[in-house]
């Protein structure tokens, strides 16, 4: 923890850091600037569904198919798309009614994930 005084006078002083400083900043500024136009032009269902396409992604067992592990809990996807847990549950429901996602013994999978793709289409 710096004082704000400590802080300028670190970056002033070692260029690396000022750079490294604003890198991040507009990293976060790019993410925040992103995350705010979803709010505003997505519906709920399609942020859910947004979300679980990132989270797949990143849980890629093959070329196909996705395992969340641990299973998200449905408040943990809410917040993260600013809605309410019962959206979540009720989007989440639909999908498994359709076949697109499987909830087994703590995991949540999608067997297709271009079948999730092409719902957002």
């Amino acid at each position: 923890s710096l004082s704000p005084d400590q802080f300028r006078d670190m970056v002033l002083r070692h260029p690396s850091v000022a750079l490294k400083v604003m890198q991040s900043m507009a990293r976060l500024v790019r993410v925040l600037t992103d995350r705010i136009t979803e709010f505003s032009t997505l519906s709920v269902s399609i942020r859910i569904r947004e979300e679980l396409l990132k989270l797949a992604h990143a849980n890629m067992v093959d070329e196909s198919c996705a395992v969340i592990k641990p299973r998200p809990m449905h408040m943990d996807i809410a917040n993260r798309v600013s809605t309410h847990r019962e959206a979540v549950t009720r989007e989440l429901s639909e999908l498994r009614r359709a076949g697109i996602i499987k909830t087994d013994k703590g995991c949540l999978t999608v067997p297709d994930v271009s079948k999730l793709m092409n719902l957002q289409k």
